[in-house]
């Protein structure tokens, strides 16, 4: 075995996405390349699994090396063409140029003329037909070309990750990872790698994907405790213990609060930031341990910080380099804070420790066991608890308003059938300043769990990163990928002014989908008040697909205050679901319910009624107070 860089022999690490072996000096250039261009890691002494190391050996033997430097062993090269550096030569500049112009360039890769060129969905669905097999070194070429690893097939409905899954094919599953595949994802039928693994009686490889899904948790944890949790016994988090906890600074629970106001996609960003420069510790901690100190003095490669992601904005990669300035008391705590975060919204709890820890206390408790959250489950859900008579205290004055609101309607329905309507002139609304258009995606058809490859794991050095960084999070912008705002408000945006009345739906209408929207949350509450947990996100997706047919009714969308109550009463729906998806606590998704029948009067209300209607509608409009 030799160096894939330089032919270097007895090379120490490895380049899992690369799939290459590097020797010490090859593999410093790489490190200052960052995990978005090569995934480093020592092969004796960085923390492998098993299938991991199997797949880039044999990566590494079947001349994976080869694709990254196709054009250097095409026949016919002239004199003026680059060559490839040996062991002897001086690794600045000569190993470091090459090396830099081979991975994050990719100046040797092979690139079909245009007239030949695969389309990425070619791409896909070859190496969706590839992973079936135990040729690592194709699947490899088609992930470098463009391959999407989360692809479904257009007739069979399942992606890449699925085949290799039902085919027992293992490395290939490793190396889908590495590339960014989602264990968690779904194929048309609604079933997982790990279903496809456990039909097909590949059970091991079933536990490995569901283990996945804690990637970046279990490695957090394993830094700081050297323990990982064993989630086949239904543990999933292990929350380590500072030696020396001492009470809370007010700065510490400052902090603290914010993190857990951080919205799902700000937190995994943050996450995602932390479980790489965990990675870079621990690289360094070994490189450390590998040198002499005549070769430390001399060496100009260490990596005091993470390198610079152009893919991610400037704020976003400035907070990911001053991780590096925390110590490793302060690294620790954060660690551990957003171990149990993570927990916390893994659950859908308040509060994942004790329930003797009060908000003031830092959340550092041990895993508790199935039977303990059982008892705690029972505990919370206890009708003569005093937070259970609040919050079906709640429950009372949502209904009241719901019930105001279908006064309020009926009454209105009946001023539209009045004679009088028929001679009174629409009035249209006063103009209003337009609330910024907002580009909204809509979400994918599965769950995002917080602990998730997707979301919480690394990314593929060919697929673009989320850069939308924690400092746009004051500023309001979001990014595609964002928690908050992902689904589209496409067909809600309209051209400059109000709308006419004469674009807008009729009158009965609007007021039938409303009474719609209320029937739903009714559903909702009664739900929650006989504690029907599993009924909880059926309501609200039906609450949503009730709030959507409200939105279809505006072709041309609105603006002023018509646009911005029908704006809010989509993202009020659609945040009520995704509570509904995380089995959230009972009070918070009835606020959420709270909001979206607020939304839905104020709807009601901004819509260019007849005068007469828009009195009564005021006049009644004191019943909606909560």
């Amino acid at each position: 075995e030799v160096c894939g860089d330089c032919g270097a022999p007895d090379p120490a690490w490895a380049s899992m996405n690369r799939g290459v072996l590097l020797c010490e000096e090859c593999c410093s250039v790489h490190r200052c390349l960052g995990r978005h261009i090569s995934q480093v890691k020592h092969l004796k002494k960085g923390a492998w699994c098993p299938g991991q190391l199997t797949m880039v050996h044999a990566l590494h033997t079947s001349g994976a090396n080869s694709i990254w430097e196709h054009l250097l062993l095409e026949p016919g090269q002239g004199k003026g063409a680059r060559r490839k550096p040996s062991a002897d030569d001086c690794l600045h500049p000569t190993k470091a140029d090459f090396i830099r112009a081979k991975h994050q360039n990719l100046a040797f890769v092979h690139r079909p003329g245009r007239d030949e060129e695969p389309s990425q969905e070619d791409l896909s669905q070859q190496l969706h037909s590839s992973v079936r097999t135990a040729n690592l070194e194709t699947s490899l070429r088609l992930l470098a070309q463009g391959a999407q690893p989360g692809m479904l097939h257009p007739e069979k409905g399942s992606a890449a990750l699925h085949m290799a899954a039902r085919a027992g094919q293992s490395s290939q599953v490793e190396l889908l990872l590495v590339y960014g595949a989602d264990p968690t994802a779904l194929d048309a039928l609604g079933h997982s790698p790990a279903d496809y693994a456990r039909e097909a009686g590949h059970m091991d490889l079933a536990q490995r994907l569901e283990e996945c899904q804690f990637e970046v948790t279990d490695r957090l944890a394993f830094y700081l405790s050297g323990r990982k949790p064993d989630h086949q016994l239904g543990q999933h988090f292990i929350l380590p213990e500072m030696s020396d906890c001492l009470e809370l600074s007010e700065l510490a629970k400052v902090a603290k609060h914010k993190l857990q106001m951080l919205p799902d996609a700000l937190f995994a960003e943050l996450a995602r930031d932390v479980h790489d420069e965990v990675d870079r510790r621990e690289n360094d901690a070994i490189w450390l341990s590998t040198q002499s100190q005549s070769a430390l003095v001399a060496d100009r490669q260490s990596v005091p910080f993470l390198p610079v992601n152009p893919e991610l904005s400037s704020t976003r990669n400035q907070g990911r380099q001053k991780l590096a300035r925390l110590n490793a008391r302060e690294f620790a705590s954060l660690i551990i804070d957003i171990l149990s975060e993570a927990k916390r919204r893994h659950l859908g709890s308040q509060h994942c420790g004790p329930s003797s820890l009060s908000d003031d206390e830092p959340l550092y408790d041990s895993v508790a066991s199935d039977e303990e959250n059982s008892q705690s489950f029972q505990g919370e859900c206890c009708p003569c608890s005093a937070q259970t008579a609040q919050l079906w205290e709640q429950v009372s004055q949502l209904e009241r308003s719901q019930a105001a609101l279908r006064h309020e309607l009926e009454a209105l329905r009946a001023s539209h059938r009045s004679p009088a309507r028929a001679a009174a002139p629409r009035a249209p609304p006063p103009p209003a300043p337009s609330p910024p258009p907002a580009t909204l995606r809509r979400p994918s058809q599965r769950p995002q769990s917080m602990c998730e490859w997707r979301q919480l794991g690394a990314f593929p050095n060919n697929m673009p990163r989320d850069d939308s960084g924690l400092g746009q999070m004051q500023s309001g912008q979001w990014s595609h990928a964002s928690g908050d705002y992902d689904n589209s408000l496409e067909p809600l945006r309209a051209s400059s002014g109000s709308p006419a009345v004469g674009e807008l739906p009729s009158y009965p209408e609007v007021i039938a989908r409303t009474e719609r929207i209320t029937k739903r949350i009714q559903e909702l509450l009664l739900s929650a008040r006989e504690g029907r947990r599993e009924c909880f996100l059926p309501c609200t997706e039906n609450i949503l697909q009730a709030s959507l047919d409200m939105g279809a009714l505006f072709v041309r969308g609105g603006q002023g205050p018509l646009g911005a109550a029908l704006r809010q009463l989509l993202e009020s729906a659609r945040r009520l679901q995704r509570e509904g998806r995380a089995n959230p606590e009972t009070q918070q998704l009835i606020q959420c319910a709270y909001d979206v029948a607020k939304a839905a009067k104020h709807l009601v209300m901004a819509y260019p009624a007849p005068p007469q209607q828009a009195m009564q509608a005021g006049e009644g409009s004191h019943l909606w107070q909560h």
